[in-house]
């Protein structure tokens, strides 16, 4: 997957390699992705064209850095046949605690695709 936005948080993210409580967080989120990759691609195949999904998901942090999950997800649907609509903002969510001081709060979002005819 050549996501410039997940390939840029991921290298954000080993720059904090020495404070990890584990060592598999940055495939644990390139894990995610992949699998986001794999639902879409399968959407694609079972959906009529012109069919809409509305995808709610929320953005996350480690070690100060901002996953943004909404965008990187619109790309990968995207990649895989779909037009975004809209990206609507449900609410902004409290970060855990050892991220807050640096990020005042995540985007919780619904993402509205649809179909293209490929």
């Amino acid at each position: 997957m050549n996501i410039e936005q997940l390939r840029t948080a991921l290298d954000n993210i080993n720059e904090h390699k020495e404070k990890f409580w584990n060592d598999e967080i940055p495939s644990m989120i390139k894990g995610y992705f992949e699998d986001m990759d794999t639902l879409f691609r399968k959407m694609y195949v079972k959906m009529k064209p012109g069919g809409r999904v509305y995808f709610n998901v929320a953005n996350s942090a480690y070690y100060g850095v901002e996953i943004k999950t909404d965008q990187i997800v619109a790309e990968i649907a995207q990649n895989n046949g779909f037009r975004v609509l809209e990206i609507r903002k449900a609410r902004k969510i409290k970060p855990s605690v050892q991220q807050k001081e640096q990020i005042p709060y995540l985007l919780e979002v619904v993402i509205v695709l649809i179909k293209e005819a490929l």
